[in-house]
């Protein structure tokens, strides 16, 4: 099974319609969503290439660039489904691959530091403490059971 997402425009009214061709036969099936559940699937699909692209520098320009919409009206629109903010839910992905690194590997905290897009230690160890109450340092020598949820 195949889905494919077309965002289309019209020139005078700005429409936005997501429409899924379901491709399991010959025969295609055309699903129409929601407003509501259009925007579901377009945070989904944000969502999913923002997990794939943590490592890589992640501009909200270029997300909104990517989804087709202003940014201010993507932060709002992403807001409005996920109740976080665009910025906010990448920095969460983002230290929570860093701090999953932290505890499989032995990597030094600088390089972490760097894979992840902070641009200084001291950045890092500032937002790491802020999710998750301590240093990068202790938290990776702490047993894993303290810092689970």
């Amino acid at each position: 099974m195949r889905a494919i997402l077309f965002i289309f425009r019209s020139s005078s009214i700005i429409t936005r319609e997501i429409i899924f061709f379901v491709c399991a036969k010959p025969q295609t099936k055309v699903t129409r969503l929601s407003t509501k559940g259009q925007h579901q699937q377009l945070v989904e699909t944000l969502s999913e290439w923002i997990e794939q692209n943590l490592d890589k520098r992640i501009v909200i320009d270029d997300i909104a660039k990517r989804a087709g919409y202003s940014k201010w009206y993507l932060q709002r629109l992403f807001k409005e489904v996920t109740g976080d903010n665009l910025a906010s839910y990448v920095r969460h992905r983002r230290l929570m691959r860093a701090a999953a690194e932290l505890k499989r590997t032995d990597k030094k905290i600088m390089d972490i530091t760097l894979q992840y897009g902070f641009e200084s230690q001291q950045t890092f160890t500032r937002a790491f403490k802020r999710r998750f109450g301590t240093s990068p340092g202790v938290f990776r020598q702490a047993p894993s059971s303290m810092y689970e949820n």
